[in-house]
């Protein structure tokens, strides 16, 4: 934490290690944030080698973004392809089954905190049926950022749309696109991962400015105050904990 609250944090792209292999797979976890000190999210990067596969049910919810590459799902008995800045949303208890296409990189969020206390990547994964003892699972879902339609916010060169937004869920996802020289200053009660599709956000603290690219991914810690500004067209998946934001928001 900075001298003038908490510390916002770029995590880059794919950052340069360490990776650690998950489990017998081929896919390597990098975690980047994941200490309770540092917010109420982990967050890190994910990668796998073209034909890799994975097969578990997370006890926790999962945000899966691809920044490189593809991966594919078998949900409800479909095939669903999740490509560069395009959503996948694993809720507690959700058995997932997914492959990579071609070699693929990705950024994941999830909640709560230090993760490894609930479910460590290198010993065998829980049941759908352990994962969701003490609360219903429900199937992981696929959304194609080109495919959801954005509203207007206020009179604002802003658009967003709410992918995920349910009490039943541990997270909030949006789709956001930000035009060119918009601008807002923030004081953030909850906390929030931006992961940017195409663009550059910059996001101004007491101490510096912080510009995420294409690719990139920036926590911001619960608390944090920032100015945060679009310094050419931002398009960006953001995920929020906790979930229902906005009427917290409205009732600050």
């Amino acid at each position: 934490m900075s001298e003038n609250g908490p510390r916002i944090r770029l995590l880059g792209s794919v950052e340069s290690g360490p990776w650690e292999r998950l489990r017998d797979t081929r896919f390597y976890l990098q975690d980047v944030v994941d200490d309770a000190r540092d917010g109420l999210l982990s967050v890190g990067f994910l990668r796998g080698d073209d034909g890799a596969t994975i097969a578990d049910a997370f006890p926790y919810d999962l945000v899966i973004v691809p920044i490189a590459g593809a991966l594919t799902f078998d949900i409800d008995d479909e095939t669903v392809t999740a490509r560069t800045g395009d959503l996948v949303y694993g809720p507690a208890g959700a058995h997932m089954q997914g492959r990579a296409v071609g070699r693929t990189e990705a950024a994941y969020v999830c909640f709560p905190p230090a993760w490894r206390t609930t479910h460590q990547a290198t010993g065998a994964g829980p049941s759908a049926g352990e994962a969701s003892a003490t609360r219903p699972s429900g199937s992981a879902l696929v959304r194609r950022f080109d495919d959801q339609p954005l509203e207007r916010v206020a009179d604002i060169d802003y658009f967003s749309t709410a992918v995920v937004d349910d009490p039943e869920f541990e997270l909030s996802v949006r789709f956001e696109q930000v035009g060119r020289d918009v601008a807002g200053d923030h004081f953030f009660p909850y906390d929030e991962v931006h992961i940017v599709r195409d663009g550059t956000l910059a996001i101004d603290t007491d101490d510096e400015t912080i510009r995420v690219r294409a690719g990139e991914v920036v926590h911001l810690p619960l608390r944090a105050r920032a100015r945060v500004r679009a310094e050419e067209e931002v398009s960006m998946v953001s995920v929020t904990y906790p979930p229902l934001w906005h009427i917290k928001v409205a009732a600050q």
